[in-house]
């Protein structure tokens, strides 16, 4: 756990947090349009969308540069967390 908080860890999971972030706010921009009545702001709107797919992508091509080591270290950290909480929630379910 003391890796973690070296810069090179901290910055790997600001990384992945903005990656998520980027996703997540084109899914978002996606499924709420709807069309206007002016076609620049349909344009700009649909630009927007560009970019957020673009700096998405570089972001996951930027992950692929991250060793592998790191990434095992992570997801093996995400299933260990997921396994408490599903341990937890179990438990609570029991009682």
């Amino acid at each position: 756990m003391a890796d973690d908080l070296t810069p090179h860890g901290v910055m790997e999971k600001i990384e992945f947090y903005f990656l998520g972030l980027t996703f997540t706010l084109l899914a978002l921009a996606v499924q709420t349009f709807k069309p206007s009545t002016s076609l620049t702001a349909d344009v700009v709107e649909t630009g927007g969308w560009l970019l957020l797919l673009i700096s998405g992508l570089v972001g996951v091509s930027k992950i692929e540069w991250i060793p592998s080591s790191s990434l095992s270290r992570i997801a093996s950290l995400s299933l260990r967390m997921l396994t408490e909480d599903w341990r937890r929630q179990r438990n609570a379910a029991c009682r």
